[in-house]
């Protein structure tokens, strides 16, 4: 027999229905627009990893860096976390063309990626070049806004500063106190100066523990209604 599911948002005739029949919530989703400024940027090290010192507007880009939308690495990371936080709803193991038909490809929107990385390290001790770059810690996705309207459209009024869609998640393999220090660090840099609008699901535990503060201080805001996934 298969199970009945819906989305329903609170307080409507839809989730008194759901809730007459039976149905029990299984996730809860929340659109988020997060204010620039909101989080305190990271500090990163003014040395590199030979222990010489790096510049002020340098520090950092050994860990901090601008991804192609189809890298392959960047593909397994998005692939495997979206996998991690949907195990209340498994959609098994996402092939390379999936992840990227899904989430990178130009079809969806993705037109940009940054990526926090570990940090390198040399197989051959200090003052020696690492022989390849620290593994991706977070990630941030971020899509086009919708095109612009056909002659003869009136285009919709835009407001002064629009957010950014974006897509943020982490290695799934980082402990918890690991993942929410990256994706806090990942969503204070791309939100330092313009807003950015997330979904929030109740799995996304790293991310929840970065936004929900800001949402209780004012420093974020809901962008609609919440929607909760409801399940017999």
């Amino acid at each position: 027999m298969t199970k009945l599911r819906a989305k329903v948002e609170p307080g409507t005739p839809g989730a008194a229905f759901a809730e007459a029949a039976g149905l029990s919530p299984i996730q809860r989703s929340r659109l988020v627009i997060v204010e620039p400024g909101a989080l305190r940027l990271p500090v990163f090290p003014e040395k590199d990893y030979g222990g010489r010192p790096v510049s002020g507007e340098n520090a950092g880009s050994d860990v901090v860096m601008d991804l192609a939308t189809g890298s392959v690495e960047l593909t397994d990371v998005v692939g495997r976390y979206y996998t991690s936080i949907h195990g209340w709803d498994s959609p098994g193991v996402l092939s390379v063309g999936q992840v990227q038909k899904l989430f990178l490809d130009e079809l969806t929107g993705a037109h940009g990626a940054i990526v926090l990385r570990a940090q390198p390290e040399s197989a051959f001790g200090a003052g020696v070049a690492p022989g390849k770059k620290g593994r991706i810690r977070a990630f941030a996705v971020s899509y086009a806004a919708p095109a612009t309207p056909e002659p003869g459209q009136e285009p919709e009024p835009a407001p002064a500063e629009a957010p950014t869609d974006v897509f943020v998640g982490h290695e799934p393999a980082l402990d918890a106190g690991d993942a929410a220090e990256a994706v806090r660090d990942i969503l204070s840099l791309i939100a330092y100066q313009h807003p950015v609008m997330l979904e929030l699901d109740d799995s996304m535990t790293a991310l929840r523990a970065a936004v929900e503060p800001l949402l209780e201080s004012g420093k974020a805001r809901l962008a609609a209604a919440e929607t909760i996934v409801v399940s017999d």
